[in-house]
């Protein structure tokens, strides 16, 4: 399943590039203690079968036109092969939008659905041409997935910026995009993260209920050792 997401053309994109150059350095929170917190929240409504349960976009809901930062090969293969892993644990027929060609990481949503949207729309062309602006002044923007971690609703892998720019690319957007960036205006991400499965209804409900525990103390969706929120799958953009 995928959503309407626009995708800068090759080398303009903020995976080649992002941010202003020089500008204060920003502080941000501590992302771990978000990333536990989703967790804690996570694990007794998946064991209790009480968890989020996502459903096909539909016209005024989630799953916009959006930026994003796509993975390069290797870091979309191995995001591939843990969202495979999980979904042993939560059974089929849940959102697989950690799948080769579906990662990536949100860099903010731009609207609400719209199941007819094309690339000439003004609104898509302001925000692209916003998009292109940002990009022509940047530093390449670096993330490294840290792990795993359950939420709410999904099976999350948990994302760290190597430097500033991934967020002044995020600050930068915000303020090309003036009044076009309204749906997040009173809204600033405080993590970077990609989502590997999200839960649907009625799938493997005894298998999710698994998954909640297996997240827990790492086994069989990394390689058995170590806590999976605080430890390297091996992939880095």
């Amino acid at each position: 399943m995928t959503g309407n997401r626009y995708a800068a053309p090759a080398g303009h994109g903020p995976v080649a590039r992002a941010c202003r150059v020089g500008g204060e350095i920003r502080r941000h929170p501590d992302r771990q203690v978000t990333f536990d917190r989703l967790f804690r929240e996570a694990v007794p409504l998946v064991l209790a079968g009480e968890h989020r349960r996502d459903t096909p976009p539909t016209d005024g809901g989630r799953w916009p036109v959006s930026v994003m930062l796509t993975p390069p090969p290797a870091m979309g293969a191995r995001l591939d092969a843990v969202t495979t892993e999980a979904e042993q644990y939560a059974g089929p027929g849940h959102f697989r939008t950690g799948a080769a060609g579906l990662s990536h990481f949100t860099v903010r949503a731009l609207e609400y659905y719209r199941a007819d949207v094309r690339p000439e729309d003004p609104f898509v062309r302001r925000c692209a041409a916003a998009l292109a602006s940002v990009a022509r002044r940047c530093s390449p923007v670096a993330l490294r997935v840290t792990g795993l971690t359950l939420t709410a609703g999904t099976v999350m892998a948990a994302a760290e910026p190597l430097d500033d720019a991934a967020w002044r690319l995020m600050d930068d957007l915000r303020d090309e995009l003036g009044e076009d960036g309204w749906l997040e205006a009173g809204f600033r991400r405080d993590i970077w993260y990609a989502n590997l499965l999200h839960f649907t209804g009625g799938h493997g409900s005894a298998r999710t209920r698994r998954l909640g525990s297996d997240i827990r103390d790492g086994s069989d969706i990394r390689d058995g050792s170590g806590e999976t929120r605080s430890h390297s799958v091996g992939a880095r953009s």
